[in-house]
């Protein structure tokens, strides 16, 4: 049963880190371009004049992102414990020439 929940949780963990960083990245862009709190992501420029983004590692904003997608991993292979059925046939098969 420890397998099947690390399968879970690996694969909830693809898929959450996948639809949250969407949002994520999304604020974190127009709040760099608007100056909005909470933003974990900053422009630099080196000594030739070219910008980089910089990631604040020690932001708590960035951490809590994180362990929200790693709790709602940890939900999803807590709840699907129990589902050892591999991958399912389609239950609709589509017509040929589709």
């Amino acid at each position: 049963m420890l397998s099947n929940i690390f399968r879970h949780f690996f694969v909830g963990l693809g898929a959450m880190l996948y639809l949250f960083a969407c949002p994520v990245l999304l604020y974190q862009y127009l709040g760099l371009m608007n100056h909005w709190p909470y933003i974990f992501i900053s422009v630099i420029y080196d000594a030739s004049g070219a910008w980089w983004l910089d990631v604040d590692k020690s932001s708590p904003v960035l951490w809590c992102a994180l362990l929200f997608t790693v709790l709602a991993a940890v939900i999803y292979a807590i709840s699907k414990r129990n589902d050892y059925v591999g991958y399912r046939e389609a239950e609709v098969q589509s017509q040929s020439g589709f």
